[in-house]
């Protein structure tokens, strides 16, 4: 988990956070519930605006916030948020099965950010995704889709990531 307020010499602020747990109330299920923010206030370029998509936060861009059911980041503007729940089973030894869902919202007018008007960019994403824990990290593959572009995608993991 963490809390992140940056400032720069350009007259803005990046305020980020993230926050991830781990709940097993039976030997071989995991709930894992997840959260990502990141907001900038004042002036910036759009460089330093949001981008979300991909399996792992910052892969692409330092300030990408990851989104299941997209393999691609996403400009998404200056306010973004994610929320995200897995459920892993491990139903042989080594081998997991995971679900996953999660929402995003972002706007880029913060007065709008927590209101119900229509002009955010709401999206919902899930997979499903199958792992095998070996020597030379996970392998795993899932299949997603996301209600942005309504497109089935797929995505392979081959080890640590680094």
């Amino acid at each position: 988990n963490k809390f992140l307020l940056q400032t720069s010499d350009s007259n803005f602020a990046d305020i980020g956070f993230q926050f991830a747990s781990f709940a097993t109330p039976f030997s071989r299920l995991t709930f894992i519930p997840q959260a990502s923010m990141r907001l900038l206030l004042g002036k910036n370029s759009r460089w330093y605006d949001n981008f979300m998509g991909g399996v792992l936060p910052g892969r692409y861009l330092d300030h990408q916030i990851a989104f299941i059911g997209m393999n691609n980041p996403l400009h998404v503007g200056g306010k973004a948020a994610v929320v995200r729940l897995d459920a892993r089973y491990n139903f042989a030894k080594n081998f997991f099965l995971t679900g996953i869902v999660n929402y995003a919202v972002s706007s880029d007018k913060f007065s709008h950010f927590f209101s119900d008007q229509t002009d955010f960019n709401d999206t919902f994403g899930a997979a499903l995704r199958v792992s095998y824990s070996s020597f030379v990290g996970p392998l795993s593959i899932d299949l997603h889709w996301n209600s942005y572009d309504h497109c089935v995608g797929a995505y392979l993991n081959i080890g640590f990531v680094f």
